[in-house]
This record gives C-alpha cells, structure tokens and sequence, in this order.
C-alpha cells in the first residue's frame, strides 16, 4: 500500500483506531494488515475480533479484481463495528484503461451468483476484471449495506475523474439501528423469483435513488439518466446536466432495456414547450450542437440556456416596447435584408428551425437557399408553417411553383403590391382553426373591395409583415419536391406532418444531405 496516500487519510482522521487495510499482493493473495503491523497473507490466518470489531477497514485497490466486489464489501461490513468506516481506493479508469466501465446489473449478476476471480478468466483483462469509476464504487459499497441491513453515510470522495489520481471513498455505518432492507432484498434474494432481472433493476435503482446514471442498452445508448422515484428520466438538455451537476462527471451505467417496463418515467422539467420538445425529439443529438432559430418573437421555440441556440430575425424587437402585446426576445444578429449567409459563418449550424416564417418570407426558393448555405452536412431544417385551411388564408389559393420560381429569379426582398392586395381582398381576420374545425362557420373576407385595395395601397412595403405565401401540408410537398429537384438537390424531405385535429400548423421537416 502506498505510506502517503494513507498517511494522508490519517491527516483527515478518518484512519484511526483498530484498523485492517487490504490490499493486492503480487502473487494474487489478498494481504490485510492490521494497525499493530502483522501482514496476513490469507484470510483464515487473520484473527477476528468478535466483541472488538474494527474502527475502519480501508480496502486498496482490491475491488477491480475481484469475482464479486459487492459481496467482498459485505463480508467486510460485517467486521466493522456501529460507525465504522469503509475506505476504499480504486485505480482510475481513465489512466489504466485497459478494462471497460463495468455496469452495475453485472455487478449485481457477480454477486447474485457468488462469482470467483475463475468465473471471470474468460474476460483475458490480466490483473484487473472490472473498471470501477466513483459512482459504481459507491453502487458496491450501498448495495453490500442492502444485503447486510445497514446503512451507509458517504463521507467523503476523492474523484480520479477529475484529478487524474485514484478514486477513493469515505464512508461510515450510520449509527442507528434502522434497517436498510428492502422488499426487493426480501422478495428477490431470499426467495428464487422467476422475474430476478427485472428484481435486480429495481434494487439497483432503490440504490441509484438520486444519482445520474448512463445508459448501455441500444435504443438509449449513451444518454444520460437521473434516476427518481426508482424510474429512470431522461436528462433533456445540457443545462439540465449543469444545474445537476452531471456535467464531465463520470457517471455509473446501467443495461435496463425498454421492454423492462415501469423503469423509465418522463424526461425530466425543463420548462419547454410541447412544440419546442417536438422538435427537440426530432433534432435528436444535433439538439446539443449549434443551431439558429429565425425570428423568435415574444417565444422562442428552443430556450437558450437549453440548446446552443442563435436567434436572428430581421428585425431587433427588443428596440420597440411590445411585440404583439408580448415582450419581444432579444436577438443576437439582425439580418435587415441580408440572407443568413452574410451574417453569420458557413457550413457551420446543426439545425435552423422557425415558427410561422417561411409565409412571411417574399423569396421562398432562396429562404431555403440561405438556410442550406448555413447548415454543415447533415443539418436539420424545422419549420412550424401555417396551414392555410385554417387560418385566417383560408379563402386564399395555394402558392404555386411558378410563383415562388418567379419570386426567386427576382431575389425579392419585400412583398410585392400584389401580394398586398391578395391579402386584404381574401384574409378572413376572424377565421380561427377552432373555427374552421367546426363545418357550421363559413369563412368570408374581412374587408369589402374598396377598403382592401386601399389599405394594399396604403401597406409599406419594405416593412410590410404579410403572409406572402400560403400553404397546406399536400401543396407545401410539392413546392419542395420542385424546389429540390430545381434548384437544392442537396436537400431531403425527412417528413412533412399531416396538420393534426384542431390545429392550424404542421411541421416541415428537411435534411441537408451534401
């Protein structure tokens, strides 16, 4: 064992009294060496001291090579007496990484069926069997507590994650007699349950309670849990992983598979919309890359704080006192009339998604154009678009390619006169999609001829804030295939979403493949 990193848990009073210290020795024994300096090379030859138990029990790097650290930890429990201490030290994963992170279903596996160092030769990882990091170090030392009806306090880690040193942890049987038995322990290990795995999972969650644990079956790989209520939730977004205090932590793994129900619960409250996590669920790992969002107004789709999101617009709404009633969002690059492209950098962005913008937009063709230019390889495009069949465009016609096709050899910038007139002339302002719904209203214009024309006179054009173009999911499918097949062959339709019951938008959902 190395003298200063135990002199140094001395210094921290934690190593005091009548102690046992086991370590590894070269020829594959276990030596425990007891506090009066006698080295026992096995443990039949070490005396036990059954009215005088020990102070503390520090265990040395021992557990990575053992058949079943949980039940090695809880035959030492038992030489420990009330407020005992258990200190253990494991290598650090990171700097001998020569052995994968060991999940705790196989650990709970190893001790279910009492595994020996000859159970496990077929793994050929030489000296070490398992890879422990701090979080399953604690898993071992709270599950041997379970099966031995104590209770633990941890009372101090040393994490190697972060230091580059070994991991160690402090901890101590808490003085009162209350035991930490389940019903789990009880049903599951004392009983023969058909249903043992499924037991298994729920104990290793009673013993997660709290903590953040990483996924290793496929359909969750990777992601990052935050077990409650011994249910695992899904931890949505980078913020969530900082406030918890998850983030560059190394966290324990678990294999539970979606088929085992009732051990995955909701994701996790971020404070986001059904819409922002509709396309939260559809930028998937890009969601945590940088994006841009287009004109956020008074709402923004993806909050920043939880996504790596730029907002621009065209305009800084933030510089006038309301946006349609509401407190408009900061911005943080205006775009005026320039395309995306002259603000910000190339081939950069994830994703660009928007909410009822593309209508608004009087170059439809190279809306999308900008967008592309923007996105690297693989980026996302999600939009929210008004279907005009209900929506205050409901008497209007559809957009057609020749339109849009005219509008980009154009390069328009603002909205021509006759889109002005189209809008006055046709708009129902009082049609609501709850309204349109229901068979029983009858849309009709909201001004008579007269009026409409004068108020398309009277529009400023070049800060006009029309619906250019309209839509619906059908007509919407095939402007993109044209347009893809035209103009941006780069482009894929990933889905066009088909409005649902009582709604007034769907979703465009697109690709950048080249």
């Amino acid at each position: 064992m190395r003298r200063d990193k135990f002199d140094s848990l001395v210094a921290r009073s934690w190593c005091f009294g009548k102690g046992l210290l086991i370590r590894k020795c070269d020829e594959g024994l276990i030596s425990e060496i007891t506090t009066d300096g006698t080295t026992y090379d096995d443990q039949a030859s070490r005396p036990h001291f059954d009215n005088d138990l020990y102070d503390y029990i520090y265990i040395d790097s021992v557990l990575d090579k053992l058949g079943d650290p949980i039940g090695f930890c809880e035959e030492k429990l038992s030489l420990l007496r009330k407020s005992g201490r258990l200190i253990i030290s494991c290598p650090n994963r990171f700097v001998e990484n020569d052995v994968p992170l060991v999940s705790v279903n196989e650990l709970m596996e190893a001790y279910m069926m009492r595994r020996d160092i000859q159970d496990l030769k077929h793994k050929s990882f030489g000296p070490r069997y398992y890879s422990l990091n701090l979080e399953t170090t604690e898993f071992i030392v709270q599950a041997a507590a379970k099966f031995s009806e104590k209770r633990m306090a941890v009372l101090e880690t040393y994490d190697g994650f972060t230091t580059g040193e070994v991991n160690t942890l402090v901890s101590r049987i808490m003085d009162d007699d209350s035991s930490n038995s389940s019903s789990v322990l009880n049903d599951s290990f004392k009983e023969i349950r058909k249903d043992l795995r499924s037991d298994l999972n729920r104990l290793s969650l009673e013993i997660l309670e709290g903590k953040g644990i990483v996924s290793l079956n496929d359909s969750n790989i990777g992601k990052i849990f935050r077990v409650e209520d011994g249910v695992m939730r899904w931890i949505l977004t980078p913020a969530q992983l900082d406030s918890l205090g998850y983030r560059n932590k190394d966290l324990a793994s678990v294999l539970v598979a979606e088929s085992d129900h009732g051990f995955f619960g909701p994701p996790l409250e971020d404070g986001m919309s059904e819409r922002g996590r509709a396309f939260l669920s559809r930028l998937g790992d890009s969601a945590l890359k940088p994006g841009i969002e287009i004109s956020p107004g008074s709402s923004p789709i993806l909050p920043k704080g939880l996504c790596q999101v730029l907002y621009v617009d065209k305009y800084d709404h933030s510089l006038v006192d309301s946006y349609i009633g509401q407190s408009p969002t900061t911005v943080d690059f205006v775009l005026g009339d320039k395309r995306l492209a002259e603000v910000l950098d190339k081939g950069k962005y994830f994703y660009v998604i928007s909410s009822h913008v593309v209508e608004h937009v009087p170059d439809f063709i190279g809306f999308f154009e900008s967008m592309c230019e923007v996105l690297t390889v693989g980026g996302i495009i999600l939009l929210y678009v008004p279907d005009k069949r209900f929506t205050f465009d409901v008497l209007r016609p559809e957009t057609t390619h020749e339109q849009i096709a005219v509008a980009y050899e154009a390069n328009r910038v603002h909205a021509t006169r006759e889109m002005a007139e189209e809008v006055y002339l046709l708009s129902d302002f009082h049609a609501s999609s709850e309204k349109l719904w229901d068979a029983s209203y009858t849309p009709r214009p909201s001004f008579d001829r007269e009026e409409a024309l004068r108020k398309a006179r009277e529009e400023d054009l070049e800060n006009a804030d029309l619906h250019c173009w309209t839509f619906t999911p059908d007509s919407m499918s095939k402007l993109l295939d044209f347009v893809i097949e035209n103009y941006l062959p780069q482009l894929a339709v990933r889905e066009i979403k088909q409005t649902e019951f009582g709604m007034g938008e769907f979703v465009v959902d697109l690709i950048k493949n080249s």
